[in-house]
């Protein structure tokens, strides 16, 4: 079991190593292979040139990555502005969200008082949005700020922006109507060719103050690894490149002082140090974390990347 467990995590390692060399900058036509790949990676072995024989490569975020062909996609949690989530098929159904999304309007009604209710003048609303079809809808589950739900229309299918305790001065409908202009369905391979962000069932040739884009590679070959990358954009709230070094030494400080200094150590480190992308400089770790009691054996990889 010890020798095949090491395999697994050979593997695992490979693989993830690939996959992130194999991730290019989305912008239009132009992606620079090269300027992405990582030195002196690991070599491969006959199992994993079997597995890679066969690629293609697929849409995320403002990237494209390159995985093995018979590779499962499972698209996470995405945010343009707001949440986003893709609803296939449902283009037909608004009516029914919002009828459902009204009895939760009522039951939130009864705990608020009459103050809540000036404070928030559009709860309770349906209102249309700027594309046919698109509806708005206005709850509070506190009393304070709106939770909004904006049910976007696009052809059959349909996708979901949400707003969660937003305050009445700060709503701004062009939160939702810039994306509702602008947004288009895209199917699983295909590829833009245009600057823009690539979401699950969609694209958007935009640029936007935040966004954040989540994936999962799933491997039938390699049943028990499972890879998650995520993407951020803000250039306001994360941390330039040199910042991760420090938080990484903080972080062991404060282990060691809190008497985890143990734990800490099982940590193995497979790559730390500078990383570029392109043209952006950065700063990397890829390690393995240690298995913690009650959890299941398993292994898990992180792979941060704080760009300029």
């Amino acid at each position: 079991m010890k020798n095949r467990r090491c395999q697994r995590t050979r593997c695992a390692v490979v693989l993830q190593a690939l996959l992130v060399a194999s991730v290019f900058l989305l912008s239009g036509c132009e992606r620079t292979h090269e300027s992405l790949t990582k030195p002196k990676m690991t070599p491969l072995s006959p199992r994993l040139h079997t597995l890679f024989a066969t690629t293609r490569m697929i849409c995320f975020g403002r990237f494209v990555i390159e995985i093995p062909a018979t590779a499962m996609l499972v698209f996470g949690p995405a945010e343009v502005g707001p949440p986003i989530s893709y609803l296939p098929g449902k283009g037909g159904e608004i009516a029914q969200f919002v009828a459902e999304d009204l009895i939760a309007v009522e039951t939130s009604r009864e705990v608020m008082d009459e103050g809540d209710f000036a404070r928030l003048p559009l709860f309770g609303k349906v209102m249309d949005g700027i594309v046919p079809g698109q509806k708005i809808v206005f709850d509070s589950k506190d009393g304070v700020g709106y939770y909004v739900n904006s049910y976007l229309p696009v052809g059959k299918d349909l996708f979901v922006q949400h707003f969660g305790s937003v305050m009445h001065e700060d709503y701004d409908v062009e939160d939702f109507n810039v994306v509702a202009r602008h947004l288009r369905l895209r199917g699983d391979n295909e590829i833009p060719g245009e600057p823009g962000t690539c979401i699950d069932g969609g694209f958007l040739p935009l640029p936007f103050e935040y966004e954040r884009v989540t994936l999962g590679v799933r491997l039938n070959e390699f049943p028990d690894v499972h890879l998650s990358i995520e993407v951020h954009k803000n250039r306001d709230r994360l941390s330039e490149s040199g910042a991760l070094e420090l938080m990484l030494k903080e972080g062991e400080e404060m282990a060691i002082q809190a008497g985890h200094g143990g734990a800490y150590a099982r940590i193995k480190t497979f790559r730390r140090g500078p990383r570029q992308l392109g043209a952006w400089k950065g700063f990397e770790m890829v390690a393995r974390k240690p298995v913690r009691i009650p959890r299941q054996s398993g292994h898990q990889f992180h792979a941060n990347v704080a760009t300029d």
